[in-house]
């Protein structure tokens, strides 16, 4: 390892070590240059090493990222004034290095436009082995996984539409709750059936269902992420979309609804057949249901209610 002297002439030296404490002329201007070995900082800045580690343990969090950027700076300042030597500044510039550049990326994943499809990808790491996509098209739901009793046949609108093997089971009550998604546009069909205590008239069939929709696990506790001492959810039913599907007991309405902090809109059906009731919802976000309103509507025409 070389000894660097730079002279007040600007000139830059490369010394042997060998001649370290000895005096060398400038070969520029002939000034005397003593050939001293910088002395090795006897601590490292705290706070040099805290910003390369908040860069490290959080990068792709951005107060992780945005500490890495405030510790690296003040590391900084303060081994530049420091009157003994104190070590971390490589420390220091890689952290504030690395924290810009994480903070850059964890803005950019988090309010990147829905269109270059980022939130797609990032979901469908998450769903990794929590989606089953069976080999038929047409999805069968009965109570208690087995076909018996009420059961609700639905057609997939395509292959990228999978079940949610977690929410196929019956609840205590049981009432019946089984879910379809699309990963990649964060689509939902909602499939819900409950016995009636009594024949109601379709508005009552409708409140009731509407209350079954909000309190159902997918939407309350994984879409809603609400905790049991939440107050309850409500939507908004779109002006007009209220109707009654001709020559059916089955009412039909779009609502939208905030959940988890996103907007979303649904189209729900709400059928009342004899003494059962049955709910199916397909839905996604607000920006992105025009777009799906198509395959959504077919999913639900398809639906078939057996006994």
């Amino acid at each position: 390892m070389t000894i660097s002297l730079t002279c007040v002439c600007g000139a830059r030296l490369e010394i042997d070590p060998k001649f370290a404490g000895q005096t060398i002329n400038c070969p520029d201007c002939n000034r005397p240059l003593v050939a001293a070995i910088a002395k090795e900082p006897d601590q490292t800045s705290g706070l040099a090493l805290a910003s390369l580690t908040f860069a490290l343990v959080g990068f792709f969090t951005l107060l992780g990222s945005l500490l890495a950027v405030a510790c690296g700076m003040l590391a900084l300042g303060r081994i530049a004034r420091a009157k003994e030597p104190l070590g971390g500044r490589s420390f220091a510039k890689a952290g504030v290095g690395l924290g810009g550049v994480g903070a850059v990326l964890t803005a950019t994943l988090l309010y990147i436009p829905e269109w270059a499809a980022v939130d797609g990808l990032l979901r469908s790491l998450e769903m990794a082995g929590k989606v089953s996509y069976p080999t038929e098209m047409t999805a069968a739901f009965h109570r208690g996984g087995v076909e018996r009793d009420t059961g609700i046949l639905i057609e997939r609108p395509s292959a990228a539409w999978g079940k949610l093997p977690f929410l196929h089971r019956g609840t205590e009550d049981n009432n019946m709750e089984h879910a379809l998604v699309q990963v990649w546009d964060d689509a939902y069909i909602l499939c819900l059936s409950k016995a009636l205590l009594r024949v109601e008239p379709l508005e009552t069939c409708r409140e009731e269902g509407m209350q079954f929709f909000y309190k159902s696990r997918l939407i309350r506790e994984i879409l809603g992420r609400q905790k049991p001492d939440d107050p309850p959810l409500a939507g908004q039913i779109q002006e007009n979309s209220l109707k009654q599907l001709p020559g059916t007991e089955v009412q039909e309405l779009l609502l939208d609804i905030t959940l988890g902090g996103r907007e979303r809109t649904f189209l729900m059906r709400i059928h009342r057949d004899g003494s059962m009731l049955s709910v199916i919802a397909a839905g996604t976000r607000k920006t992105r249901f025009q777009r799906l309103e198509p395959q959504l509507r077919k999913a639900l025409d398809s639906v078939k209610i057996e006994k």
